[in-house]
């Protein structure tokens, strides 16, 4: 199972990844994406289970990475 965790903010996101204890799902692999793109790429490359996203992001929003995975996946 792969989650995908995409914020502009770098701290953001270790603070998501620091704040949670990943030994206790062995199975979740966690990926990260820092813009709009790099997600799509993710989603285009692997096969993404669960995603966390920010709205506010620069190059694309948050809301538009969900309607392009609506319409995609």
């Amino acid at each position: 199972m792969n989650l995908l965790i995409v914020d502009d903010e770098i701290y953001a996101i270790q603070g998501i990844i620091d704040g949670v204890d990943w030994s206790r799902l062995p199975e979740l692999t966690v990926l990260t994406a820092n813009s709009y793109a790099q997600a799509l790429n993710h989603f285009v490359t692997e096969e993404i289970d669960i995603l966390l996203c920010d709205i506010e992001m620069p190059y694309g929003s948050g809301l538009d990475l969900v309607e392009w995975v609506k319409e995609h996946h």
